[in-house]
């Protein structure tokens, strides 16, 4: 079992039904530790003291769940992480116990949490809620789940309810354990043999096997059993389903089937112990979607879960694969329980699990090789490549449907998924010419629908429309790259023997939207109807998709296209060309715009202007050698003033930005509404946390990002507990001369020093 110490700090929180006395300490501040107590010193001595509690403990001796083991003048308590005292100063050990599934994360669920407890030499129990279950009487204690607890009288084990202490089961087995075979039964021993019993004590299995563990089938859960050396099943109820006659048993996975051995030889029986597959192969795997691959003097062959032969066992070998062209695996039994993945999954493992579930979905094919040819088989053991002259053969799943590349040694060409032949087998893998990572399909639809596949042939490259069943791209020597989803840019080889290139546009359906020219390196999308050209020497223009010209300017290149300024500009969402209807060119100036007709557009009284995100631009002027900041809108209303000194984004939130004017600072949204008026000192933004320290007229405070005062600015000191809440709380503040503590409300513990303790 893992332990994790406290990190959640609700304690601080909690309210006394008295009120409490002033403490004054020597000395006050965080402990080096990570739980909910505070480091103080009084009368020259270290001491941990909990503030929403108002408890002074010596020391932490261990701490689990929501619990702590404390220390206070030689003897053992236990407080919850809520502040309540669960066991009282006067027990001579504790040991604290837990359960939850998978890895630790914070806020976990437990499944129990309990303190044994010890004094003069007997054991009792408390529970997460300070009921004592039992008080110490026994010679050991040791939980069995959270119903149950273990208790030892005179060397044997028996049971007690974990909700009232009453006696469950007389202490008469040599062992008691938590059981992994029958939920909330009991694992009993006599000596080394083994059985299980009911809560109550009544007895499911009796103690006199040396073996049992789980047995899961896709319909139901068994026990397998030895005895004799041989093994058997037996149901949840106890009952014989299989006697002990076998050398060993084994799950097929999400089948109702076991696995049998006799002699060197396997075969399958269902779960009434009638043959399925006689007990002549040497290697039975778990099935996959009802089939299994099965082995005969080296040879493999299919078999489904009612014992019928699929394929022969004649293969030299054979995979299961998914559309995604990837080797499967058996499903784990339907009824076993599922993997602990432990810490809450992200977004991301979310995003594949789903993936994975979508693939899974999907037709599974059959690959198979003999004598170093290879041949696919649907599910249905039909073939949709048979084995010939192939050498090699890849699955792939695009425009929802699976396709085959099929080789013969390094070439191949495409089958669809009724064996058809698409293109023969004369092309061959290649990498570079093609540039996908502005296409939408790839980039915002389901991958595995991409439609277009790219084809090598010797130095040429074509792209393939499998919904169309042809190239949209015919075949040259050639660079293909998408521009984003509806057009690619094609550039070509005007001569075999020269580096000159033309270029051409075409959309996604293979039609020429330009035509090639020599005189254009790239092609941008601007708009779905605006392009701008870099044609030579780098130079600029913006064209319709006629070609017509919709603005050009002298020496306007592409090293100019983004101004040579850098003003802030949201770093979370790339700003599209004319997304508030403007769109920067740059060239030779640093406030120049054109609409989407081409017509320019500048703001006066402005050296630079950025470029507009939501309406708005931030705007610099050149003063006496110094740079001033502002914002206008796309009508050149100053939003704000020209006047500050400096502009920053906060990077975890670039809506929000850091401003300065003079030696003050300021915090305002991208709209030009000040969250934070110009009036701090400093402003202190740590991009992983909730809270900002904000320091005015020499005083400190907290506020959150949206600008509301969490804490007044008042304090001469101000100092977060990385440790604590929200790795904030409590907070560490000076006002005057002496030190306080803050809870989460911004009000002060009743407690107080003059010094910091430092660590």
């Amino acid at each position: 079992m893992k332990k994790k110490t406290i990190t959640i700090f609700s304690l601080f929180c909690f309210q006394l039904g008295f009120t409490q006395s002033l403490k004054e300490f020597d000395a006050m501040g965080f402990s080096s530790h990570d739980h909910p107590f505070v480091a103080v010193k009084l009368a020259g001595k270290s001491h941990l003291y909990m503030p929403g509690a108002d408890l002074l403990v010596d020391k932490i001796d261990s701490s689990t769940g929501n619990m702590m083991c404390v220390i206070k003048d030689g003897v053992y308590g236990v407080v919850h992480s809520n502040g309540r005292l669960l066991a009282a100063f006067e027990y001579d050990d504790i040991e604290l116990k837990d359960e939850y599934q998978g890895q630790w994360y914070k806020g976990i669920p437990y499944d129990y949490e309990f303190v044994i407890t010890k004094k003069q030499g007997k054991y009792g129990i408390i529970d997460v809620e300070g009921r004592v279950v039992s008080q110490p009487q026994y010679q050991a204690v040791e939980v069995i789940n959270k119903e149950l607890i273990g208790v030892q009288q005179e060397g044997k084990w028996g049971w007690i309810s974990a909700k009232n202490g009453k006696l469950l089961q007389d202490p008469i087995y040599d062992r008691v354990s938590k059981s992994y075979l029958i939920k909330e039964a009991v694992t009993i021993y006599k000596g080394e043999n083994e059985g299980l019993a009911k809560a109550d004590g009544t007895i499911i299995i009796p103690p006199q096997y040396p073996f049992l563990r789980n047995l899961f089938t896709h319909s139901a859960s068994y026990i397998e059993y030895s005895e004799n050396g041989r093994y058997g099943i037996i149901n949840s109820a106890g009952k014989t389903e299989v006697p002990a006659q076998f050398e060993a048993l084994e799950s097929l996975g999400n089948v109702d089937l076991i696995k049998v051995k006799e002699g060197d030889q396997f075969g399958a029986i269902d779960l009434q112990g009638k043959w399925v597959l006689p007990a002549h192969y040497t290697r039975i795997d778990n099935f996959v979607k009802g089939l299994s691959i099965v082995e005969q003097g080296a040879r493999l062959g299919v078999v489904d879960a009612k014992g019928k032969q699929m394929l022969p066992t004649q293969y030299d070998d054979i995979e299961f694969q998914n559309v995604a062209g990837q080797r499967v695996y058996a499903e784990n039994a339907a009824v076993s329980p599922p993997m602990a993945y432990g810490a809450k999954p992200t977004k991301g493992l979310l995003e594949q699990r789903a993936e994975e579930a979508k693939i899974a979905a999907l037709p599974y094919y059959i690959v198979v090789k003999k004598e170093n040819k290879v041949g696919i088989f649907d599910w249905a053991s039909q073939p949709i490549v048979p084995i010939q002259n192939y050498t090699a053969a890849e699955i792939f799943y695009a425009n929802k449907t699976a396709y085959f590349k099929v080789f013969i040694d390094s070439l191949y060409g495409l089958f669809d998924v009724h064996g058809k032949e698409l293109l023969p087998i004369k092309y061959h893998y290649q990498s570079g010419q093609y540039d996908d990572s502005f296409h939408y399909d790839r980039r915002k639809e389901d991958t595995l629908n991409d439609r277009f596949i790219p084809m090598y042939e010797g130095q040429k490259i074509g792209l393939f429309d499998l919904a169309l069943k042809k190239f949209i791209i015919p075949m040259a020597d050639q660079e293909i790259k998408w521009k984003k989803d509806r057009y690619l840019q094609v550039r070509r080889k005007t001569n075999r023997n020269t580096y000159s290139m033309e270029t051409a546009l075409y959309d996604s359906k293979g039609e020429c939207v330009s035509a090639y020219n020599g005189s254009i390196n790239s092609y941008y999308l601007l708009t779905d109807s605006l392009l701008l050209l870099e044609g030579e020497e780098r130079v600029l223009k913006v064209v319709d998709l006629s070609g017509k010209t919709v603005y050009e300017k002298p020496n306007w290149r592409n090293n100019m296209l983004l101004g040579s300024y850098d003003l802030p500009l949201n770093k979370n969402l790339e700003t599209a060309p004319f997304e508030s209807g403007l769109f920067k060119v740059g060239a030779d100036e640093d406030n120049l715009f054109i609409d989407k007709k081409g017509r320019e557009k500048r703001f006066e009284g402005y050296d630079i202007v950025g470029s507009f995100y939501k309406n708005r631009a931030f705007v610099l002027k050149k003063k006496d050698n110094h740079d001033l900041y502002g914002m206008i809108d796309t009508a050149g209303k100053e939003v704000i003033p020209t006047e500050l000194d400096r502009v920053e984004e906060v990077y975890d939130n670039p809506d929000i930005l850091m401003v300065q004017k003079g030696r003050l600072y300021g915090l305002m949204t991208w709209e030009g509404v000040f969250l934070l008026p110009l009036e701090y000192e400093f402003i202190s933004i740590n991009g992983s946390k909730k809270y900002m320290e904000i320091t005015k007229n020499g005083k400190k405070g907290l506020a959150e990002k949206d600008g509301h005062i969490v804490v007044p600015v008042i304090y001469d000191e101000l100092s977060v507990n990385y440790n604590g809440e929200e790795e904030t709380w409590p907070l560490l503040v000076k006002e005057g001369e002496w030190y306080k503590l803050i809870n989460k409300e911004g009000k002060p513990y009743p407690a107080r020093a003059k010094r910091k303790v430092s660590y």
